[in-house]
């Protein structure tokens, strides 16, 4: 497991205990696979989604690539607004409430525990009911 972040919590050599928490754990934090799966089924209801992914790529040295890739793009400039128009924007802004909420619960966990670390926090399961 490849960690983001990790602290050791203790003031005693002997007695310590390590926190971590891994991307994989902040991706879950943001949301963002839940964002981009609704992001692909919009785009497979539309009819977008063959028109990105036979885009050629933008990312070349050569000038007739890119040109080539920048006359597909306006080629079908129309049908790329009419998706990505305001309703597009409020994922943006969930993005970003997910990237602060996502930093905010790592540096809880890391400074006091967060729910990961204390069983208290936790949801109410019958396994924490029964040790509490």
């Amino acid at each position: 497991m490849h960690s983001l972040m990790k602290a050791a919590i203790g003031f005693n050599k002997d007695i310590h205990q390590i926190r971590s928490c891994s991307k994989a754990e902040r991706a879950n934090f943001t949301g963002e696979k839940r964002r981009r799966m609704f992001g692909e089924k919009m785009k497979e209801t539309k009819g977008n989604k063959p028109l990105e992914s036979n885009m050629p790529t933008p990312k070349t040295v050569c000038d007739s690539k890119y040109s080539t890739c920048l006359q597909y793009v306006l080629e079908r400039l129309e049908t790329f607004f009419n998706f990505y128009e305001s309703k597009s924007a409020p994922f943006s802004m969930y993005s970003y409430q997910g990237k602060q909420r996502a930093t905010e619960e790592i540096a809880n966990i890391l400074l006091d525990g967060g729910k990961k670390y204390t069983m208290r926090k936790r949801k109410k399961t019958n396994k924490n009911k029964k040790n509490a």
